[in-house]
């Protein structure tokens, strides 16, 4: 790759890291012709497609894919944690595809396992994050929460950018975060 390829490749990565999480704003004209844009292009814009600008702190919130704790235990189901696990994913690596998630839980482990592979079509299993759910159960129900999160590139452990100045998890080495519990 040339070094202008280069430049042209870091500028538009740029760019459509400036764009991506931007709401979509709808406006039709007069005579009535649709456009779309990332900036309002009336005073009677409406939103067609809203985005999340939040970084992984914001995004994570309480921590669990349970708004209300603690949770009844007949109301707890795996789904709910592959679906948290999948929205966490995109904060962690928002520019890749996310290709495959394995629920890697077991009756033998106390909490939740979720693995998110991601990468492109020429090597799906580029990334890997793992994702650990923890739970407590209380006389009053139980707490569940994501407690550790790994992620490692091609199986060796890899520190990605959305992870440089998180608060809620405590870097534990290379690739591993761990929930600040308060």
């Amino acid at each position: 790759m040339g070094y202008r390829s280069i430049i042209y490749y870091l500028v538009f990565m740029v760019l459509l890291a400036a764009t991506s999480f931007a709401d979509i704003y709808k406006c039709v004209s007069e005579d009535g012709v649709a456009t779309f844009s990332d900036e309002p292009c009336a005073k009677k814009a409406q939103i067609a497609f809203k985005t999340e600008n939040l970084n992984f702190d914001d995004a994570i919130g309480n921590a669990s894919p349970y708004d209300d704790q603690p949770v009844e235990a007949s109301k707890i189901y795996s789904e709910d944690f592959v679906a948290h696990a999948k929205k966490i994913g995109r904060y962690i690596l928002p520019f890749e595809y996310n290709n495959t998630c394995i629920n890697r839980s077991s009756p033998t482990v106390p909490g939740w396992r979720i693995s998110l592979f991601f990468g492109p079509e020429s090597n799906k299993k580029e990334f890997e994050v793992d994702l650990v759910y923890n739970r407590n159960p209380t006389s009053n129900g139980t707490y569940v929460w994501l407690n550790s999160i790994s992620v490692k590139k091609n199986g060796k452990p890899f520190n990605p950018s959305s992870m440089a100045n998180v608060k809620t998890y405590k870097r534990m080495g290379s690739g591993r975060w761990e929930a600040i519990l308060k």
